[in-house]
């Protein structure tokens, strides 16, 4: 039986379907048959092309006591095998009735291989997009507390180099609800070792894999922060580039759009009380010609403005090309901009002390403050 692979098996398993010659004795050999590597005939079962064919095999396996649970080499079992195999959505709702007629412990959402990933991560690093997508719309409770959710998801998607899949795994609702929400500082992990998944790592990872359609699509569904996340990566390529003499990488036209927007924006926020401030004489000429009744009423009812005060101002004063001038000289200070959000990427949170710290530069400060004590204590 060791010589046996998995075509053949699968093969020979359909021929003892009903219609077929089948022995009892054969199918509950069949049940319990392990191939090397710890693949069992029903992980072989669940992965056949046919969907029909193998709802129907793992029937008849279950039926003859297979092990569910059974695990192989890697530390998969049935269910996560199908996943990275990206089963039919049927057979995984025929695998998770079994697992309900046994009491619901021999397959978990939660269960991890020897790599440490668990089911949806394998059908999202795999490629299987659509199966990722049903698993979090079907299986919405039981994946949501998942260590992962959701947005390690869309990343990992992300960086298995499909963009088919990525855009199926984000066209999800829920990964679109915590897109909306996501920030820098969002589900900050305690372990240095632990990578941060939150809306600007996703867009890094899509900018840097080329996967430009992808950023459009979360510019969509959160404008402001994927503006700034584009920014931060084409600033932080760029000054890799230039340190490391390397060519910078290619970037698509509407990518160097969105950055611009974010420079654009930055800058109106500065400048945006300033350009009111240059029309004070026209509105303080329209004032000027409102009846006297019209005048004390706006006055009793809204905040009293002097515009003829404010059209006197330098700035509102000065000729339009040296205004102009002036407002040339505001720049975005790039790169304070950017070391603030590296720290909030970068940062992890301190178990001792619960503040944060960046595992690069060194251990938390509550650390070397524990160490000096124990130091001063001795003799």
């Amino acid at each position: 039986m060791a010589a046996i692979d998995r075509a053949a098996l699968r093969s020979y398993m359909v021929s003892l379907l009903p219609g077929g010659s089948r022995s009892r004795h054969l199918v509950y050999d069949l049940a319990h048959m392990t191939l090397p590597g710890g693949t069992t005939s029903l992980m072989v079962a669940a992965t056949h092309s046919d969907p029909k064919r193998a709802v129907q095999l793992i029937d008849m396996l279950l039926a003859n006591g297979a092990d569910l649970g059974a695990k192989d080499h890697r530390g998969r079992q049935v269910l996560m095998f199908a996943c990275d195999k990206g089963a039919h959505p049927s057979v995984i709702e025929c695998l998770l009735k079994w697992n309900r007629k046994r009491a619901g412990w021999e397959l978990g959402w939660a269960d991890r291989d020897t790599s440490g990933k668990n089911a949806v991560v394998l059908a999202s690093r795999s490629g299987h997009g659509s199966l990722v997508a049903f698993l979090l719309k079907k299986y919405a409770r039981q994946t949501r507390y998942l260590e992962e959710y959701p947005l390690k998801l869309l990343q990992i998607a992300i960086e298995s180099q499909h963009e088919a899949t990525a855009s199926d795994v984000l066209a999800t609702k829920a990964i679109q609800l915590e897109l909306k929400h996501s920030t820098t500082s969002h589900k900050i992990p305690c372990d240095p070792r632990d990578k941060t998944y939150n809306l600007f790592t996703c867009v890094q990872a899509a900018i840097r894999r080329g996967m430009s359609g992808i950023v459009l699509a979360m510019h969509g569904i959160n404008a402001k922060s994927v503006e700034r996340a584009t920014w931060y990566t084409l600033y932080t390529l760029d000054s890799r580039a230039r340190r490391a003499e390397a060519l910078p990488l290619e970037i698509a036209p509407g990518l160097t759009e969105l950055a611009a927007v974010y420079r654009r924006d930055w800058i109106w926020k500065q400048i945006h009380t300033l350009v009111p401030l240059r029309h004070c004489h026209l509105l303080s000429q329209r004032e000027r010609e409102r009846p006297l009744f019209r005048r004390v009423a706006r006055s009793l009812k809204h905040k009293r403005r002097d515009w003829q005060a404010l059209a006197s101002h330098p700035l509102a004063a000065l000729p339009d090309a040296l205004f102009t001038k002036i407002l040339s000289f505001l720049q975005l200070p790039e790169a304070e901009e950017a070391a603030q959000l590296q720290f909030w990427l970068e940062a992890r949170v301190c178990p001792e002390c619960m503040k944060l710290y960046i595992p690069d530069e060194g251990e938390c400060r509550c650390f070397t403050e524990r160490w000096l004590s124990r130091r001063l204590r001795l003799p």
